[in-house]
């Protein structure tokens, strides 16, 4: 089993690096940077997010292996492992045995929800949480990474998957946390409407960034999900 992991807006798959530690030996952690970040920060950023979406599809069809694989995505993440589902839906016939859709609202939300645009966009930014102080107390570094998250706000605002026209043929687990200011909570049902199979919800401890807090349990989750 493969699990292909899609990090955060501003992030990198360094974020993924501990679940190695927990992972059930059976599952194989494919970690998976945007171009220009992290592992491949020497490549070419994005202009849009059908380059993203490209991009990464390309990526991960040269890890697959043809065995059973899986999709994991936080926040940004979540909406690339939806259109990654769809890609190797529509392209190669394949449906993973399972995704995982972290704290992210769904398409339609998220489109209207993170306005680059937006005067008030970086006081949003940083009461999401997940920003280290040092880095808040910091104008400069702050610019260049509530710059960074703007950038991929815009292209998250280019997700355009329509619910009508496209369901997830295979389960579905969503996660988010409690006091995550970013997920609309009475909307977070809305997910079902993506689904053509199971969806189940799990509630976490935390804001936006909940996975820090919460590692051993979400990839206890993973495990029991993908493993039994």
């Amino acid at each position: 089993m493969q699990l292909f992991c899609f990090p955060y807006a501003g992030g990198t798959s360094t974020i993924y690096n501990d679940w190695t530690l927990l992972l059930d030996k059976s599952i194989e952690l494919i970690k998976v940077d945007m171009s220009g970040r992290g592992s491949r920060a020497g490549l070419e950023k994005y202009e849009s997010f059908q380059e993203v979406v490209a991009d990464l599809y390309a990526f991960c069809k040269t890890k697959m292996d043809g065995g059973k694989y899986a999709f994991f995505g936080y926040s940004m993440g979540a909406l690339i492992a939806l259109e990654m589902t769809k890609m190797f839906g529509e392209f190669d016939g394949l449906i993973p045995e399972h995704i995982f859709l972290a704290a992210s609202n769904t398409p339609e939300i998220s489109k209207r929800q993170f306005d680059p645009e937006d005067k008030n966009i970086d006081k949003k930014i940083i009461q999401m949480g997940g920003i280290p102080q040092e880095i808040i107390q910091n104008k400069k570094f702050l610019n260049y990474y509530i710059t960074a998250i703007k950038k991929d706000f815009r292209l998250m605002t280019e997700c355009n998957i329509d619910s009508k026209k496209f369901s997830v043929q295979c389960n579905v687990s969503v996660l988010y946390g409690i006091g995550d200011r970013a997920i609309k909570k009475d909307n977070i049902t809305d997910w079902n409407q993506y689904c053509a199979r199971e969806c189940k919800y799990y509630a976490f401890g935390g804001d936006h960034f909940f996975i820090n807090e919460n590692m051993d349990s979400i990839v206890n989750l993973v495990n029991r999900t993908l493993i039994g």
